[in-house]
């Protein structure tokens, strides 16, 4: 059974009502991404894919576990 999140705060319900960050989780809840490979799958730049997982991150919806420079 994969974990429950539940949102406590409005600023998590902000990040989540962006159509993009929604289907973002949606991909990542299925399994781990780079942001290269959801830059592919969404066809839109890295810097974008950065700036929304930035976001989910701040929030606390996700965990960034490695990044590359």
């Amino acid at each position: 059974m994969k974990p429950v999140l539940t949102l406590t705060t409005y600023s998590q319900l902000k990040a989540l009502s962006d159509p993009l960050r929604a289907e973002m989780m949606i991909r990542l809840c299925e399994r781990p991404y780079t942001g290269q490979l959801l830059s592919e799958k969404f066809g839109i730049s890295r810097a974008k894919i950065h700036y929304h997982l930035k976001e989910l991150e701040k929030n606390g919806l996700i965990e960034i576990v490695y990044t590359e420079e």
